[in-house]
């Protein structure tokens, strides 16, 4: 047997093999980088759509406020009503919603200095944000809610110094507050405001119609008691322990009478 000729079968055998093991390696390779890519462009659509910013209000007239929306919830609606409206109009945000931690465009009247905004999270909470100063913003605003209390924080254009509208929108809050108990009150008044007054009994004096009088008749004595009607006199005798022949009692006898 020629040694040699078997070496030389077994290296083109071995580099057959290194062969299709490196061909199997590279179309492994083009797969996965396939689907790399495919996966990436897919994270970067759903990155970019998540990270899109919602736009609402009059863009041709208005003063755009970039709003930072820190409620800790979604906002999902968004009414104004304006100093010549007295009703809140329609939801400027639509089917969008401001996400929590995310930041917004609107575009605002700035002369309209007594603008209110009806706010409603995704969990049903709603307040709503009085006298907005949109002429005074510079730069961010950003929107917070706690104690039941939606406010502003925002730097105006004359200061460096951040404001906070939570105080002024809590004076709103405890009015509406007292206004609703006193609402209630009057609706449901409580049964001791409700009850008539009763009428206290009239009082008597039961001893007026008595009459006590002293009266003596010949030898005898006796009350008269009787009333002031005169309808009824009784006489009752009064013994004083004399005989009925007017004879006394001898207080000067010595006793020898009685065999003393």
């Amino acid at each position: 047997m020629n040694y040699r000729n078997l070496a030389i079968l077994a290296g083109m055998m071995l580099l057959i093999l290194l062969l299709v093991i490196f061909l199997f390696s590279m179309l492994f390779r083009g797969c996965s980088n396939k689907g790399n890519a495919e996966g990436g462009k897919t994270v970067e659509t759903s990155q970019n759509k998540d990270s899109a910013i919602v736009t609402f209000g009059d863009k041709a007239g208005g003063t755009e406020i970039n709003l930072d929306n820190q409620c800790g919830q979604a906002i999902v609606s968004f009414k104004v009503r304006g100093s010549d409206s007295g009703d809140f109009g329609d939801n400027l945000l639509g089917d969008s919603r401001i996400k929590n931690k995310s930041t917004a465009k609107w575009y605002a009247k700035a002369d309209d200095a007594s603008m209110n905004v009806e706010v409603k999270l995704a969990n049903y909470t709603s307040f709503i944000l009085h006298d907005i100063p949109v002429s005074k913003f510079n730069g961010l605003v950003t929107i917070k809610y706690k104690d039941g209390v939606g406010y502003l924080e925002y730097k105006p254009k004359d200061s460096e110094n951040t404001i906070s509208t939570y105080q002024e929108e809590l004076k709103y809050k405890d009015q509406a507050d007292l206004d609703s108990k006193l609402s209630d009150t009057q609706q449901n008044p409580s049964p001791a405001q409700t009850a008539p007054a009763q009428e206290e009994p009239e009082v008597t004096d039961d001893t007026a119609g008595y009459d006590e009088t002293w009266s003596e008749t010949g030898d005898e004595s006796s009350a008269a008691i009787g009333t002031t009607d005169g309808d009824t006199n009784l006489n009752i005798p009064m013994d004083e322990g004399y005989p009925d022949d007017g004879t006394g009692y001898d207080d000067e006898s010595t006793g020898e009478d009685y065999g003393y």
